[in-house]
């Protein structure tokens, strides 16, 4: 009985990680939303069943997503698959061993970032191209094929012509920043994971590893120096300093959003907020750019003023 629960189980997230795979890759509108959650079956099955079926799902289901990409001619798509399916696999290992939660996070984001410039510095000596142009092609091209998303939609002409006569401008300035962009959407997506899965497996009677009350978290007060030295690299007259500047920028933006999303997080927790207006409100700050830069300035004011100690629990007269 013991061994067919576990070959049901194993069955399971082989099927329920193969599937996710294939159809990030082949559904061109629902692929962009399941991509970030590639990792997620392979982090259940490795916190539920342990490191040995966790491993088996994600090498049996290589093998299975490699054959149908390989019969469709994108066998060149499968390094994104395995990164994924390692993410999910490191993000499970890290979670069991108790590292912090930043630990967690940004050990996969380090590696994988690593490893995809190695890749793109490889392909461009394939093809004799520069990494950057590479880049700003990709860029390029994307906007191009979202144009005609947009245009289907209903995105009036003119509004088209004049993307598209500013489209080597724009994607240039989208390749200049796409080392911070890549850094952050892999934090967002991969923190996406761990949460996901804290709620599958908490629903169905299981442990998740403790991660500490996250309402509380706040970023290391060195961050300001880099914050400060990045404003002070975009004055500067060379074009690389400036880039530099502008992406450590950015990453700290970013970093500060997250601890201003724990201290809305903090609020709604104490004030006991519906679950439905919480979801809006998130929904809002990664639909709208200038409640995220509010979000993040809320962050980098509690540098200096600790929000939270003046979010009393509802019903308390303090």
């Amino acid at each position: 009985m013991r061994r067919r629960l576990r070959g049901g189980a194993l069955l399971a997230g082989f099927l329920w990680t193969t599937l996710i795979d294939l159809a990030a890759f082949f559904l061109p509108f629902a692929g962009s939303l399941l991509l970030p959650l590639t990792p997620l079956p392979v982090l259940y099955f490795y916190l539920r069943k342990g490191r040995l079926a966790g491993l088996t799902i994600l090498a049996l289901s290589w093998g299975a997503v490699f054959g149908v990409l390989a019969l469709a001619g994108a066998a060149s798509s499968m390094p994104l698959f395995l990164l994924a399916g390692l993410a999910g696999a490191m993000l499970g290992e890290f979670l069991i061993r108790d590292l912090s939660i930043e630990e967690i996070v940004l050990y996969p984001v380090l590696a994988f970032f690593t490893a995809g410039c190695l890749l793109l510095v490889a392909y461009g000596l394939q093809t004799g191209q520069e990494p950057f142009a590479i880049v700003e092609t990709y860029v390029a091209d994307s906007i191009r094929e979202n144009l005609k998303i947009y245009g289907m939609l209903g995105l009036p002409p003119e509004q088209v012509r004049e993307i598209e006569d500013q489209l080597g401008q724009i994607a240039r300035f989208f390749a200049a920043i796409a080392p911070a962009f890549a850094i952050a959407m892999a934090v967002l997506a991969l923190w996406l994971n761990v949460l996901s899965a804290e709620v599958l497996i908490l629903q169905r009677g299981g442990s998740f590893p403790d991660l500490g009350d996250l309402t509380l978290w706040k970023a290391p007060d060195r961050v300001v120096w880099f914050l400060i030295g990045s404003g002070g690299m975009l004055l500067a007259t060379s074009d690389p300093v400036r880039q530099i500047g502008l992406n450590v920028l950015i990453l700290c933006a970013f970093i500060y959003l997250f601890q201003g999303l724990a201290i809305t997080a903090c609020f709604f927790k104490r004030k006991r907020v519906p679950l439905f207006f919480r979801y809006l409100f998130y929904g809002l700050v990664f639909a709208q750019q200038y409640v995220a830069l509010t979000v993040s300035l809320v962050g980098l004011a509690d540098l200096w003023i600790d929000l939270r100690k003046y979010i009393g629990d509802r019903g308390n007269p303090a």
